[in-house]
């Protein structure tokens, strides 16, 4: 599979001490990526490096193919919004962005006037950005980050904070940029609204990504179910077949997933040893979506 950004092994130390440590990512192409992690994960710093913002103190990476600090493909094909922002509080909204237009080369008012309506900022194209609310500069970051059309969007927290209102604009406006190409990375401290329309996931704790997961593994993890580890799976299926079991889904050559009898493990175990079927081990999965987070936030949440 081919990535448009893979990290390998970064690493990111302040005062000797480790903020990320051998992180390993990967985007795909149209790609909404949620970066999952409570605060103080590393959440931050990684998008921070990968939007060219800040140096790995050892590892690298790589963006369409290319090491990220060639032909400066950052300035070119990524936009960002980190937490803060960065913004010039005595200039109007309309010179804070038209500031990024020009530092990347471009003069096309045009385009930042639909971009301010896209956040719904543009009633407030002339006001100066130290009377915005939290909200309203947030909305403007946003706007900067998609100054210049960026095939990559990296956006640190953008809804956390906003009201459900502002919260929903930037959800919608994420699914827009999607439905026409772009490539997201977001970052969140939990399940957040802007997990729901995430479809690649990766967990971070204690500075290291832990796991990527699809959305659809994780719907499948949460789905109440039975795991089985046998030293015989095909055989295993022979004896859930006999029990009248028909909902369940091999793993591997020793895992299988049971979707019902969930209530009844005690007799799939009895059924599986008088079968002479080695039971190496029985989990009961019941983890809904909000704990599956916690659990992998680092949260030790038992299932």
């Amino acid at each position: 599979m081919e990535y448009i950004l893979e990290t390998h092994n970064l690493t990111k130390e302040f005062d000797k001490r480790p903020a990320i440590k051998d992180v390993n990512m990967h985007l795909r192409q149209g790609d909404i990526y949620n970066v999952v992690g409570r605060h103080g994960s590393g959440k931050s710093t990684l998008l921070n490096i990968i939007a060219g913002l800040s140096f790995p103190t050892s590892g690298y990476y790589e963006l369409y193919g290319k090491l990220a600090d060639q032909d400066n493909i950052h300035k070119e094909r990524v936009g960002s919004l980190m937490s803060s922002p960065g913004l010039y509080n005595d200039l109007t909204v309309f010179d804070n962005v038209k500031l990024k237009s020009l530092a990347l080369g471009l003069n096309n008012n045009d385009e930042l006037t639909s971009i301010l309506i896209s956040v719904g900022l543009i009633d407030l194209t002339n006001s100066l950005v130290r009377t915005l609310s939290f909200d309203q500069k947030k909305l403007l970051g946003v706007a900067i980050a998609l100054v210049g059309n960026p095939d990559i969007i990296i956006l640190d927290e953008p809804t956390v904070g906003l009201n459900g209102t502002n919260s929903n604009l930037i959800r919608d406006l994420i699914l827009e940029l999607h439905e026409k190409g772009k490539t997201i990375v977001v970052s969140s401290p939990g399940y957040y609204e802007i997990s729901r329309i995430s479809n690649m996931f990766g967990f971070m704790d204690n500075g290291a990504l832990t796991d990527e997961l699809t959305d659809e593994a994780i719907i499948e993890f949460c789905t109440r179910h039975i795991d089985i580890r046998t030293s015989d799976a095909p055989k295993a299926c022979t004896v859930l077949e006999g029990l009248g079991i028909t909902r369940y889904l091999v793993k591997d050559k020793e895992t299988i997933h049971i979707y019902e009898w969930f209530d009844r493990s005690a007799e799939i175990a009895e059924a599986l040893v008088k079968n002479d079927v080695q039971l190496l081990e029985l989990v009961k999965n019941n983890l809904n979506i909000n704990s599956f987070f916690q659990k992998k936030m680092g949260f030790g949440i038992n299932s």
